[in-house]
């Protein structure tokens, strides 16, 4: 694969041709774009407000970001538009579509890039592009090559250190226990500290927490805590100057894009809040973490389940029939099939895990984009925090010395609602059938592996707690009382 290099200001960028293969733009990827004409033009680097210029010599074409908003090029910037009667680059984001057209079949996937009714097309005696009102008799279209991009951030994961006068060597981190607050604090070995830096537009990051998948909200204001979100996630730039106050060296803020508010950690509670200015507070050493692991501890019962919030290598686990398993459908009516993986674990996939009792199982952090293990038909689902969760479900569990998957009980909560820990997986009630059921558990046949979840309802119809009090099914820890014997779930 062929390399190029080109240097901008701070950021170093690395972009390397792909197969010149054309492929319909995704958001979040780079490409490079190509003339469909006799000379074959690329859309070269230009700046913003000129027409947009051409160039026979692909080391001159720009690369672009497709963003939700349009194309965005990363040298400049700028975006791809339609402007002033012609296409040109722009400061600001411009609607220009993609289209397929029915007077000529698009080719190898090539495209008419259209905006306001005109057609972006290339005059070869000049090599500018010009608008048309109409459609031309022989369509320009373009095709959108992938390349590879990077920059210091987007992609990767990080430690983040506070760098105030009373605040010296702690970290950004997330509690798991339920909580959405935003901390300092932390250790340097903890993946609650950990977080990975997602391009929106160019110089622009979600912040995403690599253990609970939570973004770092939107910033509301001048001292305002700072929030956690599934949804929502706030837009970050990292900068070394805020109005005049400039970071010290290797130091850099976190600031809301649009305004001139950042993370701030001096804090007496240990939250983190917004902050408009500069200073130390508001200042962080950026320290790459490319590896780390999450441990997980297998117990007496040699039964666990996981839901990580990152890509990880699934380890090979000694042992006949023990390794990783997602849940598929069985040809048995209402039992579950366990299907072993290997490769990478995608994350915010739950799995069971068998191993050898009273023994840990590394699951190492994974930048590979291939060897991805098939988990489309998975019924495993799972929570990277402590989370209340709605509706019936069945979790690992073990009574009278049999594991296996117990109805979980509402624990106090509204009927309808269980509590799911941090990284631990559940079988939601309506992906098996007799719903009714209490209790599923394992089927070993001693040679290929667990085979599937059989319903033994019989067997614990009735469950009573210590107080005596009957009990429909036990998920939450503790001892019980079941057809009369003691059992403990853990």
């Amino acid at each position: 694969m062929r390399k190029f290099t080109l240097i901008i200001a701070w950021l170093f960028i690395a972009i390397g041709a792909m197969a010149q293969t054309f492929v319909q733009p995704e958001v979040g990827k780079f490409y490079k774009i190509k003339g469909d004409h006799g000379t074959n033009h690329w859309v070269a680097v230009t700046t913003a407000g000129s027409s947009v210029a051409m160039s026979s010599n692909e080391d001159a074409a720009a690369v672009f970001l497709k963003t939700t908003n349009g194309f965005q090029e990363v040298t400049t910037k700028n975006y791809l538009g339609y402007t002033g009667g012609k296409f040109t680059f722009n400061s600001t984001a411009l609607n220009v579509e993609l289209r397929n057209t029915g007077q000529q079949a698009n080719s190898e996937g090539k495209y008419a890039i259209v905006s306001g009714g005109n057609y972006m097309y290339n005059n070869s005696d000049d090599g500018i592009a010009h608008e048309s009102s109409s459609w031309l008799a022989i369509p320009r279209l373009w095709g959108f090559i992938e390349v590879e991009y990077d920059d210091e951030y987007n992609g990767k994961v990080f430690r983040l250190t506070t760098y105030s006068s009373n605040n010296f060597n702690k970290y950004l981190y997330q509690k798991t226990d339920g909580t959405t607050d935003l901390y300092y604090n932390g250790t340097d070995d903890d993946t609650r500290a950990y977080w990975k830096f997602e391009m929106v537009t160019m110089g622009a990051y979600n912040i995403k927490n690599i253990h609970t998948g939570l973004y770092i909200d939107v910033l509301t204001g001048n001292n305002d805590f700072v929030n956690m979100s599934e949804t929502a996630p706030g837009q970050y730039e990292v900068i070394t100057q805020i109005g005049t106050e400039t970071s010290a060296n290797g130091k850099y803020y976190i600031k809301k894009v649009g305004a001139n508010c950042s993370l701030h950690s001096t804090d007496g509670s240990g939250k983190v809040k917004g902050w408009e200015g500069g200073g130390l507070g508001n200042q962080y050493v950026f320290t790459e973490i490319t590896d780390f692991s999450h441990t997980l501890s297998i117990g007496a019962t040699g039964y666990a389940t996981l839901c990580l919030g990152f890509d990880a290598e699934i380890p090979v686990i000694d042992g006949e029939g023990n390794g990783v398993f997602i849940a598929t459908r069985s040809t048995v009516a209402g039992n579950v099939h366990l299907t072993q993986i290997a490769g990478v674990l995608p994350a915010n996939t739950a799995v069971i895990v068998k191993a050898p009792a009273n023994t840990d199982c590394e699951f190492a952090y994974s930048t590979s984009t291939e060897n991805y293990a098939d988990v489309d038909e998975n019924l495993l689902t799972g929570t990277l925090y402590d989370k209340t969760v709605t509706g019936e479900a069945y979790v690992l569990g073990i009574i009278d010395g049999v594991v296996g998957l117990y109805k979980a009980t509402t624990s106090g909560l509204e009927d309808g609602r269980f509590k799911n820990n941090a990284n631990k997986a559940y079988l939601p009630a309506g992906n098996v059938a007799n719903q009714t059921a209490a209790f599923y558990g394992f089927d070993w046949d001693g040679t290929t592996g667990i085979d599937q979840i059989t319903d033994n309802r019989e067997q614990s119809t009735a469950i009573y707690d210590l107080t005596g009090r009957r009990i429909e099914a036990i998920t939450a820890p503790g001892i019980y009382v079941v057809n009369g014997k003691k059992v403990l779930v853990k």
